[in-house]
């Protein structure tokens, strides 16, 4: 009987470290990992910023792609972090869930777009080194800093457009805590959560799979184009 109440004490202590850890890993690791993505992206948008990068097309896109994913980190800093740390989350800090019904609007808008963005700015660097390799002596009509900037412009206000249903979907919800306490929280309203799962899973099509599609085909076209060139050389 002692030896078998001392196996299952072990078993009890290594799964309750274990959990201690997963707990540990699922709020601060999120948070490290961010906070370096914040770090980079700044360090990036410093270094595009200057004079020596203004006039190139393919730094513009990296610029913008860099405040993108800032904008995005942020939000999903302050969203995430706070709501898994329950210190945070009951503090001042917690602006997000404690904010009106308009800055969780905002919020909610710039994270989904700047999310969606991201992904294609990294699709339209992709498809400008595309049509490089295949029309080398159009470089310099190509790679116009002018032609970035529009096209970023447009998938601004096509990502802005795709989300406008973030307004009528998010709002300050009451979660209740217990039978006397209420929290608030920046969430989807209830009554509109099975219609937004249709636009969560068209969301998810468009930033992450139709992205990586597109992305897959147009680098296999740049592989073979400049294969197919090494062997005329």
């Amino acid at each position: 009987m002692t030896n078998s109440n001392s196996n299952t004490n072990q078993t009890t202590s290594r799964m309750s470290t274990f959990v201690i850890i997963e707990q540990y890993m699922s709020i601060y690791g999120p948070f490290v990992l961010t906070t370096l993505g914040i770090i980079g992206n700044i360090l990036s948008i410093l270094i595009f910023l200057s004079p020596r990068y203004r006039r190139q097309s393919s730094h513009f896109y990296l610029l913008s792609l860099a405040l993108s994913d800032l904008c995005f980190l942020i939000i999903n800093l302050i969203e995430d972090t706070f709501r898994n740390h329950n210190q945070l989350y009951h503090s001042r800090i917690n602006i997000l869930d404690r904010s009106s019904t308009l800055i969780c609007i905002f919020v909610q808008y710039a994270r989904n777009t700047t999310r969606l963005l991201s992904s294609w700015i990294i699709v339209s660097f992709t498809i400008e080194r595309l049509l490089v390799v295949f029309y080398p002596l159009q470089r310099a009509i190509i790679c116009r800093r002018k032609i970035a900037r529009w096209v970023v412009i447009l998938l601004f206000l096509t990502c802005l457009l795709i989300h406008i249903n973030v307004p009528f979907h998010y709002g300050i919800i009451k979660v209740s805590v217990t039978d006397e306490d209420e929290e608030t929280i920046c969430d989807i309203l209830p009554q509109h959560r099975p219609i937004y799962m249709r636009f969560a899973i068209g969301s998810m099509i468009a930033v992450y799979l139709v992205p990586m599609c597109i992305i897959s085909i147009v680098n296999m076209l740049i592989c073979c184009k400049l294969w197919s060139k090494s062997l005329l050389t």
